[in-house]
């Protein structure tokens, strides 16, 4: 799979700089993917295709009379996120779940969010996820989402 045609323009490309010239940060990605060639590359990438169908990943555009499932769009190639980008992602992601587990835990115990008239009432009550008979219920270091360096989880 000859990289060196490829020509990313005027445009930002994660992988390259210029025509044949790959970012330091991805060389082994692009010979990996040259070493597999394109045959391969398909084939992975309709293997995968299938995984995601079946797992359900998928959704539905109701404006489509045919009303098939369809998977959701995904590209086989990776995205490198090198350690400098990473940092500043992951204190972003930290702190979005910091909120995500404060709101939680209010919702779900003092409610003063509701309170305070910042929420009405009948959204949270209504909507498909809360759970009402978890009310009061206190999770393991009051967190309902942890981050663990390289994965999310649900406690």
């Amino acid at each position: 799979m000859p990289f060196d045609a490829y020509n990313p323009e005027n445009f930002y490309d994660e992988l390259f700089t210029a025509p044949g010239e790959a970012r330091s940060h991805s060389l082994s990605l692009i010979e990996h993917m040259t070493s597999l060639g394109i045959e391969k590359l398909e084939q992975q990438r309709s293997t995968a295709e299938v995984a995601l169908f079946k797992l359900g990943v998928t959704f539905n555009v109701y404006s489509d009379n045919q009303g098939v499932e369809k998977i959701f769009p995904f590209d086989i190639i990776p995205r490198i996120i090198v350690n400098s980008e990473w940092s500043r992602l992951e204190k972003g992601l930290k702190q979005r779940i910091q909120a995500l587990n404060l709101f939680l835990n209010d919702i779900y115990s003092e409610q003063k969010i509701i309170q305070d008239g910042k929420i009405p009432v009948e959204i949270i009550n209504t909507a498909s996820g809360f759970l009402k008979p978890c009310r009061g219920i206190q999770p393991p270091k009051k967190s309902l989402v942890s981050y663990y360096g390289d994965r999310f989880s649900q406690g």
